[in-house]
């Protein structure tokens, strides 16, 4: 259902204008992808399939941990070159205006307790979900064989990785640069040029492909 929703955005996104959006989000797509392609692998093997759910869920848990740390230890570390702004950080979280940390209580609560069960194994990176995925659907599907995770880790995650954060290939989209003139806000050749419609609804459509031989829905 996000999935399918992050299609409807992207197609919601017209060229030129809003081609970058589409392809933040069509990178999005490709992550969400080549995960369920690793978590859909292999249906008849429960154990295989239940350690991956394990360290799908533990990835969560970890990344929380290291995010809420780096928040309330490194970020507010004092230094005498950042004593005036931690003193502001300070008072904001003293009014309420900041939070103290990123995890409360009841949920730091419900992760300890979720983390006996699932333990605490991170997922491989996401390259290496692709790889894996590979090792299962190539064999398995005529679509993945043509077209494998690996491949679309490099030309839509990677690619679209590039426009996701501030980049200079970000800005090219919508800054053209000419002797004596500088234009910016129009769509340039780099935006009219990308395509991230067909790749997201493909990525759609082999996804759906993927639930169904795994979970037999749809048919």
């Amino acid at each position: 259902d996000v999935c399918s929703s992050d299609l409807d955005s992207i197609v919601l996104l017209p060229s030129p204008g809003h081609t970058l959006s589409a392809e933040i989000l069509t990178r999005s797509l490709s992550d969400y992808g080549i995960t369920f392609a690793w978590l859909a692998a292999e249906p008849d093997n429960a154990e295989q399939r239940a350690e991956r759910l394990n360290r799908f869920e533990a990835e969560e848990y970890e990344r929380r941990e290291q995010t809420d740390q780096k928040y309330t230890e490194e970020f507010r570390r004092r230094s005498k070159r950042r004593k005036r702004l931690f003193a502001h950080y300070n008072r904001l979280i003293k009014t309420g205006k900041m939070p103290a940390g990123l995890i409360d209580e009841p949920t730091r609560n419900r992760m300890t307790a979720r983390r006996k069960v699932v333990g605490d194994t991170e997922m491989p990176s996401l390259l290496d979900r692709a790889f894996q995925a590979d090792e299962y659907w190539t064999e398995h599907s005529e679509a993945v064989r043509c077209n494998p995770f690996a491949h679309q880790w490099g030309v839509i995650f990677s690619w679209h990785s590039f426009v996701a954060h501030p980049t200079a290939t970000a800005l090219s989209r919508v800054v053209s640069p000419q002797p004596g003139d500088l234009s910016v806000g129009v769509q340039t050749a780099s935006s009219i040029g990308s395509t991230p419609y067909g790749r997201a609804t493909a990525l759609l459509g082999l996804m759906l492909h993927m639930a169904s031989h795994s979970l037999g829905w749809p048919s």
